[in-house]
């Protein structure tokens, strides 16, 4: 596992609005459509577009956790003007994972954040050979200060990472996204990650395109 990375400054959240306002900033800072947060935590596209304007007060607070987690956020309650200082997970369970990911660790016998291993031990199995799931741990262990491998991502490495295991994408298509070459992005999943090669979802996708990388 990475090791923990410097703690994030918290954030007052007043109202239904303040909630929305906040997850919206988040999302466009990571350059997510509404479509790709909402097929992440398994919701509808409208049901992060409420949240977004404010109607976060008349939602289930589950829907706004899976929303949330997915942003690589987290809600705390704590005595106010207290410093935060959370303990670190050690079970899989205290990651605010949604059901679908939470069953798929458990199809893979994997209870402990300990145990995970490497992203590219994990994507060849079947329960996370999509990526979404896979994807989705990432994001939440990075708000813990942790990762998958050496080095705890930030924005660009995590949408580097979805990317490549979720939507498919080539070294190069990357690459050209983030203005790097293709060799820079295979090293940044292989230093926060551990991925080398082309993972099941890349290699579908490469049969379709005829791309290479």
């Amino acid at each position: 596992m990475g090791v923990r990375d410097e703690w994030a400054e918290t954030v007052p959240i007043a109202s239904a609005l303040d909630l929305g306002t906040a997850v919206a900033a988040r999302r466009r800072r990571l350059k997510l459509t509404q479509q790709t947060v909402a097929g992440v935590t398994g919701t509808e596209r409208v049901v992060v577009h409420r949240l977004e304007h404010g109607q976060g007060d008349t939602m289930e607070f589950r829907v706004v956790r899976l929303v949330v987690n997915a942003l690589g956020l987290d809600i705390e309650l704590r005595p106010r003007g207290s410093k935060f200082n959370p303990r670190p997970p050690v079970n899989v369970s205290e990651l605010g994972l949604s059901t679908r990911t939470l069953m798929a660790l458990a199809g893979a016998g994997i209870q402990e954040i300990a145990r995970l291993g490497v992203a590219d031990e994990l994507v060849k199995r079947p329960e996370f050979n999509a990526g979404v799931e896979l994807y989705e741990i990432a994001s939440a262990l990075r708000r813990y200060g942790l990762s998958l491998y050496r080095r705890v991502p930030g924005d660009r490495e995590l949408e580097m990472l979805r990317l490549r295991i979720v939507d498919g994408m080539t070294l190069s298509e990357i690459g050209q996204r983030h203005g790097v070459i293709p060799e820079r992005v295979r090293q940044i999943l292989a230093q926060c990650y551990g991925l080398h090669g082309k993972p099941p979802t890349a290699r579908r996708t490469s049969r379709h395109k005829g791309a290479a990388g």
